[in-house]
């Protein structure tokens, strides 16, 4: 009897902590569990490539990579801009994984994902993505041109896919931005 009051004594005092720890705004991303409680990602291609992309929209699905209209805008834009496979990295889905109250677990499991790879210029498709970004890490003005600074990759901020297949001007606007990414990788635009 004594050891279980002891026992409800040690749960207690831990579920004070974590109450502590949640209202200074420190969060626990659970191992496991349902996708109802964790955010999931969706992240193929060359996780040593030199280019990633974060896109709002998901473009992938467990069968097939590109999907739907955004995912054949996207691969179009990626062949587009001289990319192979082998030279990309996506991580798709950043939007609904941000729906329902998670930032905070999104921005950690792209944090995650993200110090697992070494990229040279990061694309963010889309106002989530960015958002995620910028929630674990401040993006500053780069000065090299329409780029953005974080922890010393740059990044451009891109429409989302969807804005760009509903929009032609916003899609024309976008490709001159990513015509600077190619520079980056010794591409010339056509």
């Amino acid at each position: 009897m004594a050891l279980n009051v002891e026992y409800l004594k040690v749960i207690d005092g831990l579920i004070d902590r974590f109450e502590f720890l949640q209202r200074a705004g420190i969060y626990f991303i659970p191992a496991g569990g349902s996708v109802n409680e964790t955010p999931r990602l969706n992240a193929f291609g060359n996780p040593a490539a030199g280019l990633v992309i974060l896109s709002d929209v998901d473009i992938a699905s467990d069968e097939a990579h590109f999907t739907g209209p955004s995912g054949k805008l996207l691969a179009d834009i990626i062949n587009a801009m001289k990319f192979g496979p082998e030279e990309v990295y996506v991580i798709s889905g950043v939007k609904s994984a941000s729906s329902g109250g998670k930032q905070n677990t999104l921005c950690a499991l792209i944090a995650n994902e993200l110090s697992k790879l070494t990229p040279k210029v990061i694309v963010a498709f889309g106002q989530a993505s960015a958002n995620a970004l910028a929630g674990f890490a401040p993006m500053t003005p780069s000065a090299s041109g329409p780029f953005l600074d974080w922890k010393g990759t740059k990044v451009l901020q891109a429409p989302c896919l969807e804005e760009m297949l509903e929009n032609k001007d916003l899609k024309r606007k976008a490709w001159s931005y990513l015509q600077t990414v190619m520079k980056e990788f010794g591409k010339t635009p056509a």
